[in-house]
């Protein structure tokens, strides 16, 4: 699993940090917002009271008969405090303190005691004329039940604020500790189960979500690592028997071929019948196509047990100098049957490798166009795409249908059965050459189309400068 996807298993809690946020600031605007229109709404009803007041009150203060006045006041649910030009308090029914002798701070405006401590009440002063004289109020209304009420509601959103915190920072502790650590200790096991390696035992948590995950994966860890080790078993014994086999087959089958051989020279010097030498033709022809089903066999189980090498002893090689030995080697069959090879290089192409590998996986293919595809000209290009050393072989011969290209690499597999025992061919060429250049890191295709031919395309790593 990629990192992504590790860190997309935060996004819960994340949605949750960012869901608390957002309803706190949500709740607190909301709070702000009611706080404002209530001040307003008080407001307005605190500066009708005072205007009904001053109607009301305004004879008793011009006749300066405030013992009446504050007996009116008394009744009030609004706080009043009147004073004249000079600030001396004529009346009230509330509490006074120094700060209402402060001249201009409180003329014409409002003073809000909202916060969380003084919410409290809401004030304001003012400047009045009666018949040309200046009076100046300090009129105040209470809101100690609806203070109380916001501050709950902000000690509520603060409490909100804290539970959903402590539970964004449990569910991170959770995720981390029961998700993320076990999840990617559990990735990492997977991966290398993965690529083949079983060397590490699968992590197990004690508890959490992934306990029957971590069961499950351990089991068919275990599971695999048995089947793997008789499945090596079994191959095992099967290239021992194939070795075991085939050099007891040819242990005699050289005996063979050598008498054979004694035969065939007896028989040039001696007046023989047609049938006898025909025999001996038919003997040898078949002892040969047994000897060279043996080789094949063994330079197969050769390359796989070098595939199975972790260090392989490569060296760095040119490809000119190996396609030119595969030509070389392959000389005079290519004389005898006439096929004209243009063999061009681009340029000087490296890799890392075995050489004589390598001269074996070119020569099969030569040979096989050699042997089947009745082509007059073989065309053998060597060139470098982007990191890649890349060798083209391409015949224009009678070509290979396509229901058998996908199969053509396999072992023993023949396009033309008959064709193929009429020539001595094995079905094993082409499984060599695709497991040689498998054991080099590379690929290697075929296009073909039946009257045009058959183009091979092999694709090897180059050697690092």
């Amino acid at each position: 699993m990629r990192r992504t996807d590790v860190r997309f298993m935060f996004f819960i809690p994340c949605l949750i940090a960012l869901t608390v946020v957002a309803c706190v600031i949500l709740l607190m605007h909301q709070m702000f917002a009611f706080t404002h229109s209530y001040i307003l709404e008080e407001q307005h009803e605190l500066q009708e009271a005072v205007d009904n007041f001053i109607k009301s009150s305004s004879s008793l203060i011009i006749n300066k008969n405030f013992d009446e006045v504050n007996k009116k006041l008394k009744n009030l649910e609004v706080g009043i405090s009147i004073f004249d030009d000079k600030k001396n308090l004529l009346a009230s029914n509330i509490s006074l303190n120094d700060v209402y002798k402060e001249e201009e701070p409180y003329i014409n405006s409002f003073i809000y005691h909202i916060n969380v401590v003084n919410a409290k009440h809401v004030d304001e002063s003012r400047q009045i004329d009666i018949k040309g004289r200046k009076y100046y109020l300090r009129t105040s209304m209470p809101i100690d039940e609806m203070a109380d009420l916001l501050n709950r509601t902000e000690r509520n959103i603060f409490i909100t604020f804290l539970f959903g915190s402590f539970i964004v920072i449990a569910l991170s502790l959770y995720m981390f500790f029961k998700v993320r650590n076990p999840f990617i200790k559990l990735q990492k096991s997977a991966i290398k189960i993965s690529n083949g390696d079983f060397s590490n035992e699968i992590f197990v948590p004690a508890d959490g979500p992934f306990v029957q995950l971590s069961l499950t994966i351990y089991k068919m860890a275990e599971r695999l690592k048995s089947q793997i080790k008789e499945l090596q078993k079994n191959e095992d014994f099967r290239k021992s028997f194939i070795e075991d086999i085939s050099h007891e087959v040819k242990t005699p089958l050289t005996g063979i071929l050598s008498s054979l051989g004694l035969l065939k020279d007896f028989v040039k010097d001696s007046q023989v019948p047609p049938n006898i030498k025909k025999c001996l033709s038919i003997l040898d022809n078949n002892a040969n196509r047994l000897d060279n089903l043996i080789k094949q066999i063994l330079s197969l189980a050769n390359i796989e047990d070098l595939s199975m090498l972790q260090n392989k002893n490569f060296i760095k090689f040119d490809l000119k100098t190996a396609v030119e030995n595969a030509l070389i080697s392959c000389k005079s069959m290519l004389v005898e049957s006439g096929m004209k090879v243009n063999f061009q290089i681009s340029e000087s192409v490296e890799i890392m490798g075995d050489i004589i590998l390598i001269e074996q996986a070119v020569s099969n293919l030569i040979i096989n166009a050699v042997k089947y595809s009745k082509s007059p000209v073989l065309d053998i290009a060597v060139t470098k795409i982007d990191d890649k050393a890349v060798i083209y072989i391409a015949d224009y011969g009678v070509g290979i249908a396509g229901i058998h290209v996908e199969h053509i690499f396999e072992r023993f597999y023949r396009a033309d059965k008959a064709r193929s025992r009429e020539l001595g061919g094995t079905g094993l060429g082409l499984a060599i050459v695709k497991n040689i250049i498998l054991l080099h890191g590379g690929t290697i295709g075929l296009e073909s189309e039946l009257g045009k031919g058959c183009t091979f395309r092999i694709s090897l790593p180059c050697a690092a400068d």
